[in-house]
């Protein structure tokens, strides 16, 4: 793993703004895992048991998508290599999603 992105996390790079600004934070983050194959991005996210595949933010499930930052973006560049993946948890259990998301990174390594 390159990264994770979420404002609640020290290493974050707008951390200041976040804590000025916000009393807590979601459950909408995301991670930069090192540049890889379409093979590998395949790998993690075909064998996902609790996460599915989605982009809307407000539901109570578990969803993962593949980010293509690129041109696209305009209020700041994206330089950062690799694969972006955006994660939004659900309800279901902490560890159950713990074990789906390292079983995930695993074989995405694996695929490399």
């Amino acid at each position: 793993m390159v990264q994770v992105l979420h404002p609640g996390l020290p290493s974050h790079p707008d951390r200041a703004l976040f804590k000025r600004d916000f009393t807590s934070s979601g459950s909408l983050f995301s991670v930069l895992l090192a540049p890889a194959p379409r093979a590998a991005v395949a790998a993690f996210v075909d064998g996902l048991g609790l996460f599915s595949m989605g982009l809307c933010w407000t539901g109570y499930e578990s969803l993962c998508t593949l980010v293509m930052l690129g041109a696209n973006r305009t209020a700041k560049l994206w330089t950062a290599k690799g694969n972006l993946f955006r994660l939004h948890i659900g309800l279901e259990g902490v560890d159950d999603l713990k074990a789906d998301l390292s079983a995930a990174i695993k074989r995405y390594a694996e695929a490399r």
